[in-house]
């Protein structure tokens, strides 16, 4: 006798479909929060004018903190920014002045000071800027010139000779185009001249020594 032939169930059309499975995401740490704290605290905030921050200014201020927050990244600082001290920021800065300059890392040191004093009031952490040791930049400032550099040649020129007024005039053109006053100029003595030391001992306005 023929045995009756089995009926598999019919698979249902989810057997055939992938799984899908949740991707893992980095979950924002702590610096993080602080920093997107920080942004939300500067666009509900005035400025000193009593003006709402613009965004240029949010976006150079959230820039500073991304640019620390790297740093500590890289150096495996492993805290939040409420314990960044005075010793890590100034190896924040001086890593940022070897690859960016004099006035980028003042930049940088102007546009952080307002996020560590949040940091102060928000979380009641101590603020670095307000330690002595907190190594402090300033721009470098070339004196304007007052003269062209063609006019200082010609003046230069005209005094050049061997003689004694030609040696003198000379002298006296590049005394004063370092700045000295003429009042200082004329105080000068041979006792003012120390050539050892390649040095002039000027008398001021008030009578001090400059």
């Amino acid at each position: 006798m023929a045995r009756p032939a089995t009926r598999r169930a019919p698979q249902s059309d989810t057997a055939n479909r992938p799984v899908l499975r949740p991707v893992p995401t980095e979950q924002p740490g702590e610096r993080d929060r602080q920093h997107r704290y920080y942004l939300m605290h500067l666009r509900a905030s005035t400025n000193r004018r009593g003006q709402p921050y613009s965004e240029r200014t949010v976006g150079a201020y959230s820039d500073a903190v991304a640019s620390l927050n790297r740093h500590l990244t890289e150096t495996g600082f492993a805290g939040d920014f409420t314990e960044v001290d005075a010793e890590v920021l100034n190896g924040y800065f001086a890593a940022y002045l070897r690859a960016h300059g004099q006035d980028g890392t003042v930049t940088k040191q102007g546009n952080l000071r307002p996020f560590c004093a949040w940091l102060a009031y928000e979380f009641d952490s101590l603020d670095p800027y307000t330690d002595r040791a907190l190594n402090r930049y300033a721009r470098i400032i070339e004196p304007p010139s007052v003269l062209d550099e063609q006019i200082i040649t010609a003046l230069l020129s005209v005094t050049k000779g061997k003689d004694y007024e030609a040696i003198r005039d000379h002298a006296i053109v590049r005394l004063l185009l370092t700045g000295m006053r003429r009042q200082e100029l004329a105080s000068l003595r041979v006792q003012s001249v120390d050539l050892t030391a390649r040095m002039l001992v000027t008398v001021g306005p008030k009578g001090k020594p400059g």
